[in-house]
């Protein structure tokens, strides 16, 4: 009787707490575009996430979209078979896109030549952008074939989801940089081609 008795208090002390972790696939977006969850928590056997707008789930993972702006608290208690409860929170904002600006330097790029500048967004934040030096006019090859001539115009791209608006903002001189502000900019990659006069 001993022995089991040992051998129940060396289990018992070998069981570990869970510990709650989870990471939003962005911590800003806007309304009715999902977010996922990635739970990236320990010793838990099963999970029970709050998504702060009525909605729940016991997926492992799960996603949710946000129908109204707003700040958002998702939290998620992370359980293990004996019924120890850790819990962790994040805010998630949902709104309206800010501005972004992508200036492309107008040294050095070949007339003529062809180059793509590849746009990452996520949130209210610009991740990163790849440009290339451009010589200026430049001729906008879009969906739409549409040239940019050296006045300001509105410009529609294909994104990986949905079209948004790039505003082409000309420069008094001609060898200054192009400035493009997205305007309502994509939470996924934008593609935009630009080809050198």
């Amino acid at each position: 009787m001993l022995g089991l008795l040992g051998l129940m208090l060396i289990l018992g002390s070998c069981k570990k707490d869970p510990v709650a972790c989870f990471t939003p696939n962005r911590l800003a977006v806007i309304p009715n575009k999902f977010v996922t969850f990635f739970n990236c928590s320990a010793e838990a056997t099963s999970y029970k996430w709050d998504f702060g707008d009525g909605n729940t789930s016991t997926d492992a993972s799960p996603f949710n979209a946000y129908t109204t702006k707003g700040t958002y608290n998702v939290s998620l208690e992370a359980l293990n078979e004996s019924g120890d409860v850790s819990t962790i929170s994040h805010e998630i904002l949902i709104g309206d896109p800010g501005p972004f600006q992508i200036i492309i330097d107008s040294l050095a790029f070949p007339t003529g030549q062809f180059s793509s500048l590849i746009v990452e967004l996520d949130g209210e934040e610009l991740v990163s952008t790849t440009v290339g030096p451009f010589d200026i006019p430049l001729a906008i090859a879009t969906s739409s074939s549409k040239v940019w001539d050296g006045n300001s115009a509105n410009l529609r791209i294909i994104t990986d989801l949905d079209d948004y608006t790039v505003n082409f903002n000309p420069q008094t001189d001609s060898d200054a940089d192009l400035i493009l502000n997205l305007s309502h900019p994509s939470f996924w990659s934008a593609y935009i081609v630009l080809i050198g006069r």
